[in-house]
């Protein structure tokens, strides 16, 4: 009701006393808009932000400090493309973590992502894998956890690809566990005879590592049952170890 009411006067000043506020001054306007300002901005919930996220204070100080010495429409802009930077910088930089463990008689280092990847993103889950690999040299599957990746582009399905052949490179291989149908679809619309030796949907992962195992690694004996050599089938074809 007070805004209908604070309306209808501002309308009937602005129709009736325009001609009269003309010779006011500019700086008797001025400080009348500073008055009204000074009990607009949220000072709680600027000290919120500063104790929830200090990050949030960049676009906020930014479009404040722009509007103020700028245009206000410009203020927005650059409030709006510094956010927009965060976000981006927030996407391209996935939470990774890595655990080395034994399962089903091999050395894995279990690969965790927090988020949904993207083409920067992926890229950025790549180097990380190949300079944690690189610092161990008894790594033989690098199994990668999919439990909260969402999403997934074609650009996306080719960074695996191309984890997956520099693992090979490095007589290192490639297991993919717990991503959504969604994501493993897109994979296998990429590269159908790569992917589907590298999709695992076990609920443990001893389980998963171990049918990993069974259907990649072919051992043969002797008669006299003594072990002649291990086959990798797979990825870039067989490799007898």
């Amino acid at each position: 009701m007070s805004c209908a009411v604070t309306a209808i006067v501002l309308s009937i000043s602005l129709a009736l006393f325009t001609d009269a506020l003309y010779y006011i001054p500019k700086a008797t306007l001025a400080s009348v808009v500073i008055s009204a300002m000074l009990f607009m901005p949220d000072y709680e919930e600027i000290g919120n932000i500063w104790r929830t996220k200090k990050l949030d204070m960049i676009p906020f100080l930014a479009t404040a400090l722009a509007c103020l010495f700028y245009e206000l429409d410009y203020g927005i802009l650059v409030g709006i493309g510094i956010n927009c930077c965060i976000l981006l910088y927030l996407i391209s930089s996935p939470g990774l973590s890595a655990e080395e463990m034994q399962l089903a008689g091999l050395s894995v280092l279990l690969v965790k992502v927090d988020q949904s990847l993207a083409f920067s993103s992926a890229e950025c889950l790549r180097d990380w894998i190949l300079k944690r690999v690189d610092q161990r040299d008894n790594i033989e599957l690098v199994v990668i956890d999919g439990q909260n990746i969402h999403f997934a582009d074609t650009t996306v399905a080719k960074n695996f690809v191309s984890i997956e052949e520099d693992l090979r490179i490095r007589r290192m291989r490639l297991m993919l566990w717990r991503f959504e149908s969604k994501v493993a679809f897109a994979f296998l619309r990429m590269r159908k005879e790569l992917f589907i030796t590298l999709l695992r949907a076990d609920v443990l992962l001893q389980d998963a590592v171990a049918r990993w195992k069974h259907l990649n690694y072919q051992v043969t004996w002797d008669s006299s049952g003594v072990l002649r050599g291990v086959t990798v089938i797979g990825g870039g074809g067989l490799r007898t170890c």
